[in-house]
């Protein structure tokens, strides 16, 4: 079976990338995976599964994660991307348009789901 090749996906549509960590950390590849998209100026929030040590997460922020989170529920994934985006602007407080039009599209679902 042939495909056609998909196009280069050039992130400029990302606000924040999630990224689901393996089971077993430390992992050089999601850790170079991490860093790959911290690299692309991308808030990077880690879900990580349950039963890990905090003592495990440090490599994951020395590699750009701006958040990492255990096992969320889908509501509380919604407010931790919320908080990996803030936490990334404070750090990265270059703002373009396309960061107005998130930051109003964020604040819309915000209130929402008040």
């Amino acid at each position: 079976m042939q495909t056609e090749p998909r196009p280069a996906y050039d992130g400029t549509n990302v606000d924040v990338t999630i990224l689901f960590a393996p089971r077993r950390l430390p992992d050089a590849d999601f850790e170079a995976s991490v860093a790959e998209w911290s690299a692309h100026g991308r808030a990077v929030l880690v879900v990580l599964p349950s039963g890990l040590d905090e003592a495990e997460l440090d490599p994951l922020y020395v590699a750009g994660a701006d958040l990492c989170v255990v096992a969320p529920t889908p509501a509380e994934l919604f407010t931790h991307v919320e908080c990996a985006r803030r936490r990334h602007r404070k750090v990265h407080p270059a703002r373009t348009p396309r960061d107005q039009q998130l930051d109003a599209f964020w604040a819309t679902r915000r209130r929402s789901r008040e």
